[in-house]
């Protein structure tokens, strides 16, 4: 594990765990773990890799919340992930956007 304490869990419908810690976040298959940084396609580094939470939306997509870097999709293929910035006037991240729950609306 990339650190002593996991922050949040969740198993995934395909029977995946998953675990966030305060320095990334951690699949384990039932016999291996795998460490994700939060790498999107830019290939761009995380300065901050604190999972606030994880959640699975009902077409088994994962959302993962992190505490001053916002909002990241899963991408399963391509095993990477989406940012999604919260808007803001100033090209740093917004400090303030730490999503510590995510949940689905009736609308999926």
């Amino acid at each position: 594990m990339p650190a002593n304490i996991a922050t949040c869990f969740l198993q995934d419908k395909l029977g995946y765990m998953w675990f966030g810690t305060q320095n990334g976040l951690v699949c384990y298959d039932g016999y291996n773990l795998k460490v994700y940084n939060l790498e999107t396609t830019d290939k761009k580094e995380r300065a901050n890799r604190v999972i606030t939470t994880i959640f699975e939306d009902s077409k088994g997509i994962l959302w993962i919340g992190t505490y001053q870097q916002g909002l990241f999709r899963f991408n399963r293929t391509q095993d990477n992930f989406t940012y999604f910035p919260h808007p803001s006037s100033k090209k740093e991240p917004n400090k303030y956007d730490n999503p510590y729950f995510i949940v689905a609306d009736k609308e999926g």
